[in-house]
């Protein structure tokens, strides 16, 4: 499994997932989503202007997954503001 983003500003370094992980919150934060907000994220977003976007898999809606992302102060949308299981709510899913 690989984890990427993608915007306007350009696209994050891959971010592999080892095979046979268990993929909990913390495994999440510690080897996707810390790797990805000191490494890719000031370099995508100097300004800090973006708004940090997730499909619907469960652990990204984990109370654990939204704490980590208000304390690191990234604004994103919320589970309650994604848009309904549809390709055309999650392009990344289709993109590559």
């Amino acid at each position: 499994m690989v984890w990427m983003s993608i915007s306007a500003n350009g696209v994050s370094k891959p971010r592999f997932v080892q095979p046979g992980a268990k993929i909990s919150s913390e495994y999440y934060i510690q080897k996707i989503l810390k790797p990805f907000l000191k490494d890719d994220y000031c370099r995508l977003y100097p300004n800090d202007d973006a708004v940090f976007h997730q499909d619907s898999a469960p652990l990204h809606a984990s109370r654990v997954i939204q704490k980590f992302l208000t304390d690191q102060q990234v604004q994103f949308l919320s589970p309650q503001q994604w848009m309904s299981n549809s390709p055309d709510a999650e392009p990344c899913d289709y993109f590559l």
